[in-house]
């Protein structure tokens, strides 16, 4: 199968399915007869732009990037709600430890709404770390982001 119609069936797969896995992805691909790697998989998530999302109940699911339809205060009040667990700040840096499979989304969500403030955002599977402009930044990023969480709950 071509890389195109695999990624329009992994695009079919994520729509009618509550994916939460690499693993699950490549099991519904099998029952189609689409044989691949969990390598491959992590390559057409990424060329894809497949976000984890994190439901209500706490669990997570891949969708497209453009199903991520709520405006971007929404969503981040809702991302931040549901898998922000720590924020830290020392400096010029800001540290927001996430529930594990969801950093990344947020980070572009936190790296849209404070791009002005931000010289550039790294991330893992459960942390984002902010490189602020300055120290004053840093302040006013934690500070805005601990009251947008504070209305999520």
């Amino acid at each position: 199968m071509r890389k195109k119609e695999r990624h329009a069936l992994i695009e079919k797969i994520i729509r009618e399915n509550q994916i939460a896995t690499q693993e699950e992805l490549v099991a519904h691909l099998l029952a189609q007869s689409v044989f691949v790697t969990q390598a491959t998989i992590s390559r057409d998530i990424k060329e894809m732009q497949l976000v984890k999302t994190v439901l209500d109940g706490g669990k997570t699911q891949y969708q497209m990037m453009s199903n991520t339809r709520e405006t971007p205060p929404i969503k981040l009040e809702k991302m931040l709600g549901n898998s922000l667990r720590k924020l830290k700040r020392k400096d010029d840096l800001v540290l927001l430890q996430t529930v594990p499979g969801t950093a990344t989304t947020l980070a572009k969500v936190v790296e849209e709404k404070f791009s002005s403030q931000l010289f550039t955002v790294m991330t893992d599977d459960d942390k984002i770390l902010l490189f602020c402009l300055g120290d004053e930044e840093a302040k006013e990023v934690k500070e805005q982001l601990e009251v947008i969480q504070a209305k999520s709950r």
